[in-house]
């Protein structure tokens, strides 16, 4: 038998820095450590054995080995080497036979002559040469085990995905793995992609909302995550995981490994590297390119609020007076699942496929556009970092337009700033009749929170204030001042990629209140609106994404009839005694949307009396608040208790609905 083979177990460390960032390298490191650990159990039977010894014995067996059946007399099997009943083997003569994909052969085995038959589908020729058939493997397998590339045709990428440690539904989503029988590793090639990998990174993307509105089915054909939200955020996560992966890999670009294949004095194994290199990034780049292509095509079938804005702009719009409103193709905005980047060239025409609007970088008030040496900003988070004092993104933003606001036309933004009302409907506006309107509810909790949270960034602003009276005047700087400011940071601020990175940004021009573009929320009653996308008074509405009641009323204050994204929160700790031994999965946060109950709450209340008894009460006691509350809100005239008060009204049909749910468990 030869002495040396081609395997990458053979290759010098020159030639194996040309595959760093591949799978096969990070597979021969694994098989050099195992053989490693191989060889101080085996120098304990015989201390002359060397790492070299080991190799080669590993090669043999895997580049030669075939799966002998060691129980079916005579009968033709498949060499399933996983298979109990195959053993890998050294078949004498056999072995040296070489792989083609198209042979077709059979393997027999007779227990009585204990002989071992290969047998060819063909009739062998004289003078030909006559071929075994290795498996379906891929280039990959090919290379580590045999030290030979097939055609491209061949080649594949895998990728393993795995659930976070930390993930709250690690347990839950484990489990739904296991039903609906998903693995953890997949292979892709240039024109294939898994469509049950794009299940997986769904499960794995779950977050607690959408799991409470899985189907409850384990069938793979008829699982579907229907969150649009979901949907995006998977495209956009694997898209971002096969660019890292395709990032790994330290050679120059596939046509710069394409002309060093083209040297005639490029040695065997190099030539193999590179091959296998190119094979590799090229797969990863048809892969990306396709889901890209998948991506746009989910988008333009279910996103078509940007189609109308774009739609609109180029009939309606002078493109001269966009730009010099700051609308330039610069910075891309952040569209949706946060890693899908959207935009639109005015210059270029309307093109297919939804984009986002660019505002120039220089006109986005954003922290770093404020950081030029002893600027009002460089002063005041100098003095923080000396001192470490914390102050949150949002309110640095609000300091930045409080000052803005102070210089008046002087400011680069005067006509964006001066166009922004006065006061909002937000949770930062809820005073003690508002609260109590909201007694009992999940959005009280987090009204005051935020409250709460302002008071705190008030102190630490009126403690820099002590240091620097001239640069935040107290005249200026005040509760309102900031409560107004921080409002602005929340409807206006956006997360955007520049080049630098993350920033969090307030685009003038973009969603908000008279402006170029307007809210997708249709006024139709005072303080009421549809969740629609439409055009009104010459003004382009556009989507705030998919976000909950209680959160359009924390940061915008405004409530959306009929939200799709809305539901009930309740957690049950609060309303019961820990000490009545309720099971833990009731004793929890719980959400419900009319006409469903989660089915870990059905299990937990199914033949637990006292249980089902308790949470009914809880249940119904919120039913009675809510509706108390609802009849005081009918009392009063301001915006925000009009607001709360068709808040409620979504709350109590969630409570009456899962009210009966529960009484219908208890029948």
């Amino acid at each position: 038998m030869q002495s040396q083979f081609d395997t990458p177990l053979y290759w010098n460390e020159e030639e194996l820095q040309m595959i760093k960032g591949t799978n096969l390298l990070e597979g021969t490191e694994k098989i050099k450590q195992w053989l490693q650990n191989a060889l101080s159990i085996i120098c304990k039977m015989d201390e002359t054995v060397e790492l070299k010894d080991v190799v080669w014995a590993y090669t043999v067996f895997s580049s030669r080995a075939i799966g002998v059946n060691k129980n079916d007399n005579m009968k033709e099997y498949e060499c399933d080497i996983n298979s109990s009943n195959v053993v890998p083997s050294l078949v004498p003569f056999v072995d040296i036979l070489n792989h083609h994909p198209d042979s077709k052969v059979k393997f027999l085995t007779d227990n009585e002559s204990q002989s071992f038959s290969f047998e060819l589908e063909c009739s062998p020729v004289d003078g030909k040469e006559l071929w075994n058939n290795y498996g379906a493997k891929t280039n990959e397998q090919f290379l580590l085990s045999y030290g030979f590339l097939q055609d491209p045709k061949f080649g594949s990428y895998w990728v393993q995905v795995a659930i976070l440690e930390h993930d709250p539904l690690k347990l839950h989503k484990g489990k739904l793995l296991k039903d609906l029988k998903l693995c953890n590793r997949y292979y892709f090639t240039k024109t294939e992609i898994p469509a049950d990998f794009f299940l997986v990174v769904q499960i794995l993307l779950l977050d607690e909302i959408d799991y409470m509105f899985l189907p409850t089915t384990t069938h793979k054909n008829q699982f579907h995550i229907s969150s649009t939200k979901n949907q995006l955020t998977t495209y956009a996560t694997i898209i971002q995981l096969l660019q890292a992966r395709l990032n790994r890999f330290t050679s120059p670009s596939t046509d710069e490994d394409k002309k060093q294949l083209l040297d005639p004095n490029i040695s065997f194994k190099k030539r193999l590297a590179l091959s296998y290199l190119i094979e590799q990034k090229e797969i990863l780049q048809a892969v990306i390119a396709n889901v890209k292509e998948m991506q746009t095509n989910f988008i333009t079938q279910n996103c078509t609020n940007t189609h109308k804005m774009i739609s609109y702009l180029h009939q309606n719009m002078d493109t001269q007076k966009l730009n010099s409103d700051g609308l330039l193709n610069k910075l891309h905005l952040s569209y949706s699942a946060g890693e899908l980047l959207l935009n639109l060239n005015l210059k270029d025409g309307e093109r297919n496929g939804p984009y986002g609007l660019e505002i120039a970088e220089e006109d986005i008030i954003c922290v770093s556009n404020f950081l030029s040496e002893d600027s009002f900003l460089s002063i005041v988070l100098g003095h923080c970092a000396d001192n470490e004092i914390q102050l949150e993104e949002d309110v640095v933003l609000s300091l930045i337009l409080i000052n803005e606001k102070r210089k008046k036309e002087k400011s680069k933004w005067f006509h964006f700033i001066s166009a922004l009302p006065e006061t909002f409907q937000n949770a930062l506006y809820y005073n003690d009749t508002h609260f109590d309107l909201l007694e009992k509810t999940s959005l009280a909790e987090i009204a005051m929170d935020i409250q709460g949270f302002i008071t705190d960034q008030l102190f630490v602003v009126k403690s820099i204030q002590k240091q620097f009276p001239n640069l935040l005047p107290i005249t200026f700087f005040t509760r309102e001042s900031l409560k107004w400011a921080y409002t602005v940071s929340l409807v206006f601020g956006v997360d955007v990629k520049t080049t630098e990175g993350n920033k969090r940004c307030i685009l003038p021009f973009l969603p908000g209140y008279n402006h170029l573009i307007a809210p997708i929320l249709k006024n139709s009653s005072p303080n009421k609106f549809n969740y629609s996308t439409f055009l009104t008074d010459g003004k382009v509405v556009c989507n705030y994404e998919q976000k909950t009641n209680e959160d359009l009323l924390i940061s915008h204050g405004i409530f959306v009839e009929k939200n799709p994204f809305d539901y009930l929160k309740i957690d049950f700790r609060k309303f019961l005694r820990s000490d009545k031994k309720l099971p833990d999965s009731i004793m929890s946060t719980h959400f419900f949307k009319c006409g469903s109950l989660s089915s870990q709450l059905v299990t937990s209340l199914e033949n637990n009396h006292f249980a089902l008894q308790s949470v009914l009460k809880v249940v119904q006691d919120l039913c009675q608040s809510v509706q108390d509350n609802i009849s005081k809100a009918e009392t009063l005239e301001d915006n925000i208790s009009t607001l709360i008060k068709y808040y409620l009204q979504s709350q109590l049909l969630v409570l009456i609905d899962v009210e009966k749910k529960i009484k219908e468990l208890k029948k």
